[in-house]
């Protein structure tokens, strides 16, 4: 929801343009404070993970819901702000090197990623708006 309300930071039914002021100082807050927030919070959880010798993941050896709700989160991120993200990979080397990637290619998802049947991002909760990103 935070990411949303980085393009629709009063109301959601009001149009972008309309808040689009508002929506450059929520952008610059959420890609100050909030990305490092949840991003190191991650980061630790899949070292915390790695150590345990289960690798890639979030919980446990093997994909789980938190897995490929966290790395749709990272992508959709990654669509809304590239170069914010771009930016920070090296702050995440875990999310970015190991647990990103490696989701991507498990059975099932690499073959859905590639199908027609994922939609691509449009105007749904991650949009992109350049002046929104780092510039």
């Amino acid at each position: 929801m935070q990411t949303h309300d980085t393009h629709h930071p009063i109301e959601p039914i009001l149009y972008y343009e309309d808040q689009k002021e508002e929506a450059l100082k929520k952008s610059k807050n959420f890609r100050k404070n909030r990305i490092p927030k949840y991003f190191g919070y991650f980061e630790r959880v899949l070292k915390g993970n790695e150590e345990k010798g289960h690798g890639k993941y979030m919980v446990g050896s093997q994909l789980t819901y938190a897995d490929t709700t966290f790395w749709q989160v990272v992508d959709g991120v990654r669509f809304a702000f590239p170069k914010e993200l771009e930016a920070r990979e090296k702050d995440y080397p875990l999310i970015f090197t190991k647990f990103y990637p490696g989701i991507k290619e498990e059975k099932g998802i690499k073959e859905y990623l590639a199908s027609g049947r994922r939609l691509p991002y449009s105007n749904g909760v991650f949009r992109h708006y350049p002046e929104l990103d780092r510039q």
